[in-house]
């Protein structure tokens, strides 16, 4: 599988693009983002980082753009779900501290698979959104919010937390590849 990783000033973009091997990554930074790399790519993934897209939509508009027009898979993570999150008119808000380091969230919606009602994330974020895109299904909440949601009719997952990071009771891991598993055969609606 291609994926395109757009790169939104993480730390943890190369653990990323590490982690999805063997499939062919091609990593980019949000600026340098065009219709080529998009056009080759069977997955595209928004990685978390920083700033907040609520203050900052001119660095963020041709992502915005592309999660409201493009028919491609799209995963996002941490800032990638309030990209998206903002994209469908829902407005990320400022968490009183910073949320960082493993944390339960419960399984609402078990569209995964998971087969357990509460999972382990590392979560590393400021920013949060309070309610899901009317558009979207609610697949797990924390005290936070929302924390993964898919689109009803296109190919759009987004995780508040960071998959990615490698820890040993990090249940991120066996989310992304359960995602991973499930590109090109989403099925809707969700059941």
């Amino acid at each position: 599988m291609k994926i395109l990783l757009i790169g939104n000033g993480s730390r943890h973009t190369l653990a990323f693009a590490n982690l999805l091997q063997p499939h062919t990554v091609q990593r980019i930074r949000y600026r340098d983002l065009t219709t080529v790399g998009v056009e080759a790519a069977d997955l595209l993934i928004l990685s978390g980082g920083h700033p907040s897209v609520l203050h900052h939509y001119w660095f963020y508009r041709k992502q915005l753009e592309l999660i409201r027009s493009t028919t491609k898979p799209i995963i996002g993570v941490c800032l990638g779900f309030e990209l998206i999150a903002r994209a469908y008119g829902v407005r990320p808000y400022k968490l009183n501290r910073m949320v960082h380091g493993l944390r339960e969230i419960s399984v609402v919606l078990d569209a995964l698979g998971l087969g357990t009602p509460n999972i382990r994330v590392w979560e590393a974020h400021k920013w949060a959104v309070r309610s899901v895109p009317a558009e979207f299904t609610l697949i797990a909440v924390s005290k936070n919010g929302p924390e993964i949601i898919q689109h009803n009719t296109k190919p759009i997952f987004a995780c508040q937390f960071h998959p990615e990071v490698d820890e040993p009771v990090n249940d991120g891991g066996r989310i992304l590849g359960a995602l991973l598993a499930r590109v090109g055969e989403w099925k809707f609606p969700l059941r």
